[in-house]
């Protein structure tokens, strides 16, 4: 389950995340971002090999990493801090045995497309925003340099 999730993680779920609203300089913190979670991911599963009592400490390590690498990397906390919610709550089912790994696995799928669907619908509230900010601001140079923006109607 956790080389599916790392596997899911590192090569769809950041990078599309942070597609949402990026752009090349974008692109390559994701990437740079990614390389340093991979190693701790690495570190949390020897650390907390893949038996039962270790699950949900393994996701609650990997989520850390997650957390670190997309607020590094400019990604919606929300749609973060729900696939990491759903991720510890996964791996604390496996660890009571409440859950098969293939059960486990499709739940884990389902919350990278919500993560997805949420991390894209933020981004389009930014961009909204910003496009707004664009279209009814002006910026007036001041002296010495100072900038001011006047957005009346």
């Amino acid at each position: 389950m956790r080389k599916y999730f790392l596997l899911l993680l590192s090569a769809c779920v950041l990078p599309t995340l942070a597609s949402c609203s990026s752009g090349p300089t974008q692109q390559q913190r994701v990437q740079e971002q990614l390389s340093i979670m991979r190693g701790k991911t690495i570190a949390c599963k020897q650390q907390f090999p893949p038996i039962k009592g270790n699950f949900e400490r393994r996701a609650t390590c990997e989520a850390s990493a997650m957390y670190e690498a997309g607020a590094n990397a400019g990604i919606s906390y929300d749609a973060i801090n729900e696939l990491a919610g759903t991720m510890k709550r996964l791996g604390a089912e496996l660890d009571q045995g409440t859950i098969s790994r293939e059960d486990a696995r499709n739940q884990l799928n389902e919350a990278v497309h919500k993560a997805y669907a949420h991390a894209a619908s933020d981004a389009q509230a930014q961009n909204l925003e910003l496009r707004e900010h664009q279209e009814h601001c002006t910026s007036m140079p001041l002296a010495d340099g100072l900038v001011t923006t006047d957005c009346s109607p």
